[in-house]
């Protein structure tokens, strides 16, 4: 786990040295093992380098190619190592004797920038030929690796950490309304934007190439809809998900330290636990696994909702003797501190603010017991338990999804009767967003173009909105866990969003749903793994469900930020909602630190 950054200057402006300096010192927090830096008089580039794999240590960076015409700095952890040791000659044997920039380096010399096609993993990489002068600065499939981007008439800068660019006083700090109002309503975005004007996200699967102009971005690579996969028998498909899956966890395995997972008691996060214990018994290694549970014992439980999740996660220790299992109550993390916090690691407001504490503290305990690694199962809703419920509801029809639909049209009436205006703006039943800030966006219109459905009713094509899932997590949640990663030194690693975990998933024909009855079909393949009570759960679990009470014991719970909200949200900030009060508190610390550098 690393980053990489860089400037290109434009426009025959010449590399100002404290611009280098100031992107530096902003990334320290990372706390590298090793450190790299090139330039010339118009380009450089950087590395910052976690030593967090037993072939990191042989990491050497910048790469200089043997032409001695481009120069390279990685940020990777490539999967298919052994696919591409048999594409460049590489015995086996000799597999382990070269970091991860090592495959990335023979790629790109084979294959130029077409590289990003072949190497399966998490990376992010910049090339620079001094020849030409062109820059390519790249991002993997899946979006797993960060990559921010800013470009004006005097020079483009990157970074794995959009903390790099913030810290250049030559880049403006202007909010991003429209972004800030997608936040507000729960509207996922395309990924790019970020709440800073001019300030972008290179999106999964792009590249951008850069020679003395604008920055052209290009797609290499798209999940689209897959060819049909046909098997034999039913089973088939099951053991072939386990064949895959087993190596998209075990690939992740790689450590200098100690293996952790954040445990729920669903069916993702355990399917990786499993898999994981089994694949670490082989090393005599142990699998450190933290489940978030209530401190207080008051709270209400939402019908079909599951509170404590200690116990199901609980049965996973049970199952597996080399399964470490901690019980993390977050005792003495303070809710609204930890928000605050979670806008200094993120610089950014989030949707899912409540969450902050017990993920925060998860993360500490994760660190306690040297764990580098903490798996999760963050894209499994659109992988091993595809699908939901509601898609499972809008797919079989019958008595459920004739009521459903009459509810909605039921509400529609309503509110087109006795509140119009929540008929117009139908957000405002999930979000406290100011009318008057939603109407001078044009919001509605803008969720209209981007064909987002602000009352989440439209029903969509199985397979499309299957993509549409996975495709969300792929450009939201996968940066921020990156982010996360760099701030707690544990390297957040998703084993259900891999990339050839969600190609299979992708292929499996519609009938094989259609005759389970739009089951979650692909937890079969894992009914051996997995204790018969979290296999047969019809709960899902709820996090952060004593918020509420932590809340009123909160040393900061007399919030302040009426003054600085009242353009974007409504007037009065109340508990009501936990989940949009902890979101409108990181937006007001946002809106604080703007208002600080500026």
């Amino acid at each position: 786990m690393s980053v990489i950054y860089g400037l290109y200057m434009l426009n025959g402006h010449h590399i100002k040295q404290n611009l280098l300096d100031d992107m530096r010192t902003a990334l320290q927090f990372t706390q590298p093992d090793s450190e790299a830096l090139w330039q010339n008089e118009k380009v450089a580039l950087g590395s910052l380098i976690c030593f967090d794999t037993p072939e990191s240590f042989k990491e050497q960076q910048p790469i200089f190619f043997e032409d001695d015409r481009k120069v390279m700095v990685v940020n990777a952890r490539i999967d298919n190592r052994d696919e591409l040791c048999g594409i460049f000659g590489i015995s086996l044997i000799h597999r382990d004797n070269y970091p991860d920039s090592h495959y990335v380096k023979l790629a790109f010399e084979k294959w130029g920038i077409a590289a990003t096609e072949h190497l399966i993993g998490d990376w992010s990489f910049a090339v620079y030929d001094k020849t030409s002068q062109k820059l390519w600065v790249a991002r993997d499939h899946c979006g797993i690796m960060a990559c921010y981007y800013y470009a004006c008439d005097e020079f483009f800068a990157f970074s794995s950490s959009p903390k790099a660019l913030l810290a250049l006083k030559e880049i403006p700090k202007e909010l991003n309304e429209f972004r800030l109002a997608q936040i507000l309503v729960a509207w996922p975005g395309d990924g790019e934007q970020t709440c800073y004007l001019n300030i972008f996200n290179l999106l999964p699967g792009h590249y951008l190439t850069l020679d003395n102009a604008k920055p052209v971005k290009t797609k290499y690579w798209e999940l689209t809809e897959q060819p049909d996969l046909i098997l034999p028998k039913e089973q088939d498909y099951y053991d072939r998900f386990l064949e895959i899956f087993t190596e998209a966890v075990r690939c992740r395995l790689r450590t200098t330290k100690q293996v952790g997972i954040s445990l729920s008691g669903g069916l993702d996060s355990t399917s990786v636990a499993a898999i994981a214990a089994i694949e670490l018994a082989k090393q005599n290694k142990e699998l450190f696994a933290f489940t978030s549970v209530p401190l207080y014992k008051d709270y209400k439980v939402p019908k079909g909702r599951n509170g404590d999740e200690g116990e199901l996660a609980g049965l996973m220790a049970k199952k597996y003797p080399n399964i470490r299992h901690f019980l993390v109550n977050a005792e003495g993390y303070d809710p609204i501190e930890c928000i605050e916090k979670a806008v200094d690691i993120f610089d950014e407001p989030m949707h899912a603010a409540a969450n902050q504490y017990w993920i925060q503290a998860i993360n500490d305990k994760a660190k306690e017991y040297d764990c580098n690694i903490l798996l999760n199962g963050q894209g499994g809703n659109g992988t091993i338990s595809w699908p939901t419920a509601k898609v499972k509801l809008y797919n079989q029809k019958g008595y459920k999804y004739y009521k459903h639909r009459l509810r909605l049209a039921y509400n529609s009436m309503h509110d087109f009767f006795f509140d119009h205006q929540v008929y117009k703006y139908p957000f405002l039943k999930y979000s406290d967003i100011n009318p008057e800030f939603a109407k001078r966006l044009d919001l509605i219109k803008k969720m209209k173009e981007a064909g987002h459905d602000p009352r989440f009713e439209k029903v969509t094509g199985f397979k499309a909105l299957n993509r549409k899932v996975v495709e969300q997590t792929f450009r939201n949640a996968h940066s921020i866990h990156y982010r996360k990663s760099l701030w707690f030194d544990a390297n957040s690693l998703d084993s259900s969003s891999d990339f050839k975990v969600v190609h299979f998933c992708h292929s499996i024909p519609l009938v094989q749903y259609k005759v389970n009855s739009y089951n979650k079909i692909l937890i079969k393949g894992m009914r051996n793994y997995l204790p018969f009570e979290i296999m047969n759960s019809t709960k899902k679990g709820k996090q952060a469900i004593d918020y509420p009470q932590r809340y009123e014991n909160s040393v900061a719970s007399e919030f302040e930020g009426c003054n600085i909200l009242q353009n974007y949200t409504s007037q009065h900030i109340e508990l009501k909602n936990y989940e949009i009060f902890s979101r409108r508190i990181s937006i007001s610390y946002l809106l604080n630190k703007i208002k600080q550098w500026n």
